[in-house]
């Protein structure tokens, strides 16, 4: 379809990493053509960003993470949704799609080791991981919600954590849900996907990153044991999906692309 846009600049968004096996060698060479005429090429993170700059040796890639809507966590409710009222104490959490790629021995470890209820909130894509987790007592799956909705279960969250396997998809990723949790001032801890390794080192007070499962619960006891947080405008402005246009934007001026 590139052939029938007449613009004169091109921007494409290299939004996470493909990862259609049966398919793949047809999408590289489409997206080295797209590349090729693209005037600049915006990646959702840094790792991404690295492994596609050598792989077409140019340099009109840009880095830009993902980001959240900050006003939709402002009016949250203080109703707790009807199926948490029969779930006491603090909750672990988890938000997102469950596939193969979450670490399932991680989580069996939490499970057995706290007596804290553990719930995912997000659809099911993957029937083993399903199978493996849903006998487990202190685990509830409570399916996708309404994004409404989904936002007020996070706001019952005590910690978020993100337990996945590092595959290439993950390592590429720059995760919606990480900024989600941030936004509703969740403490959260990640297997070591890069994106989140490079917010640590900024110095974050909220993210903790956990290379075994002996760490995810020595982080996980740590955050329970803290108040919960309150990010304050700065750092909520920083994960805003305008700091990130305005970013954009300066280096679409920087490249005269606009």
């Amino acid at each position: 379809m590139i052939l029938f846009i007449d613009n004169k600049k091109i921007v494409y968004d290299c939004y996470d990493e493909f990862f259609v096996k049966n398919a793949i060698k047809k999408i590289e060479n489409r997206e080295k053509y797209l590349v090729e005429k693209s005037d600049l090429v915006i990646t959702s993170s840094n790792y991404l960003k690295e492994k596609k700059e050598n792989i077409h040796k140019t340099n009109n890639f840009f880095y830009s993470a993902t980001a959240v809507s900050i006003d939709l966590f402002k009016n949250l409710k203080n109703d707790r949704p009807k199926d948490l009222e029969n779930i006491d104490g603090k909750i672990i959490g988890f938000a997102g799609s469950i596939r193969d790629d979450l670490d399932i021995e991680t989580v069996k470890y939490i499970a057995k080791n706290k007596k804290n209820s553990i719930v995912f909130i997000g659809t099911i894509n993957s029937e083993n991981v399903f199978n493996q987790l849903k006998d487990i007592k202190n685990i509830y799956f409570l399916g996708k919600k309404s994004l409404s909705d989904f936002i007020n279960y996070l706001n019952d969250f005590d910690v978020a954590i993100m337990p996945h396997i590092l595959n290439d998809f993950i390592k590429s990723s720059s995760p919606y849900k990480f900024y989600q949790y941030l936004a509703a001032n969740l403490y959260v801890v990640s297997s070591p996907i890069p994106e989140i390794i490079d917010f640590e080192k900024y110095g974050s007070n909220f993210v903790k990153i956990a290379y075994n499962k002996e760490q995810f619960l020595e982080y996980i006891d740590y955050f329970l044991s803290k108040p919960k947080i309150k990010l304050n405008e700065k750092e909520l402005y920083s994960i805003s999906w305008q700091s990130r246009f305005e970013n954009i934007f300066k280096e679409l001026e920087k490249r005269n692309i606009i």
